[in-house]
């Protein structure tokens, strides 16, 4: 996948009872184990009790956010302070580089940091 992409989180889920504060969520780390960020679907106002059924959590990570390299996503699906009710399931994904964007050509060499936003910088001259 290319920096440029937006990178989908999908976590798809059957519940057979009702689960009073269920937290559905991920940690993502690159290929150092440095954690990136950790988001659960709390913060979409979520934690309101889910009825038995079929459910499908899903968070965007915006393109260009993420520099080249291999991450991990670690899912976690929990009710806070009662029970975990799965931990330690993983998957792996790799982004490139591509072509040539706004950071430069493919051959670039690799950007520092662990992320890289791509603010609204503003430029003002002066009068």
């Amino acid at each position: 996948m290319s920096i440029a992409d937006d990178v989908f989180v999908e976590i798809e889920y059957e519940l057979s009872a009702t689960i009073p504060d269920l937290r559905v969520g991920f940690s993502l780390l690159n290929a150092e184990g440095t954690l990136i960020l950790i988001s659960s679907d709390h913060a979409a106002g979520a934690g309101r009790p889910r009825a038995p059924g079929r459910y499908t959590s899903r968070a965007r990570i915006p393109g260009r956010m993420l520099l080249e390299g291999r991450y991990t996503i670690e899912l976690s699906i929990e009710e806070p302070r009662v029970r975990d009710f799965l931990a330690g399931q993983t998957c792996t994904f790799e982004i490139d580089e591509m072509g040539h964007d706004g950071w430069g050509p493919k051959n670039a060499p690799r950007l520092p940091g662990v992320i890289h936003l791509e603010l609204d910088w503003q430029v003002r001259e002066p009068n």
